[in-house]
């Protein structure tokens, strides 16, 4: 499994506003996962930046549970995550979330991190122009979740 080491943001330039990493804690009782940083695509598509905050703190409802659940996943069975979800937002809006999670190691098969990637698809005319704020989400549909 791969290390935080073994990344060199350099030799990707032109993907990295579509990537972020999340710190992963370990409790006793469970998982905890901090956003260490988020690209500036995603910070533009979500009316915000996540980078420093606690998924528990910044995420609410359902949408909370379901990343801590794909986080988990990932972390859990050490292995690649791939989600598509399609999002229902007030006033007809819809958008459409592919995302790819991928463990990284301190060594030891110890998942401290996670690397993750967003691609958007929305059917609103407006897309990149209005934020799709968490807090709008009327609800969800997982339509691909598999692991590698």
């Amino acid at each position: 499994m791969p290390a935080r080491d073994d990344l060199h943001p350099e030799d990707v330039p032109g993907i990295l506003k579509h990537v972020g990493l999340i710190d992963v804690v370990h409790r006793p009782d469970r998982l905890r996962f901090r956003y260490r940083l988020v690209g500036t695509r995603m910070n533009h598509v979500f009316g915000q930046d996540f980078t420093g905050t606690w998924l528990h703190e910044s995420k609410h409802g359902p949408y909370r549970d379901f990343l801590d659940a794909l986080y988990a996943e990932a972390v859990q069975a050490r292995r690649p995550v791939y989600s598509e979800t399609s999002f229902g937002y007030r006033g007809d809006r819809c958008l459409t979330v592919k995302r790819l999670i991928l463990p990284l190691s301190s060594g030891e098969n110890h998942v401290n991190m996670l690397l993750f990637a967003n691609m958007f698809a929305s059917n609103d005319h407006d897309f990149g122009f209005r934020p799709y704020y968490s807090t709008d989400i009327l609800g969800f549909d997982e339509l691909i979740r598999s692991a590698a």
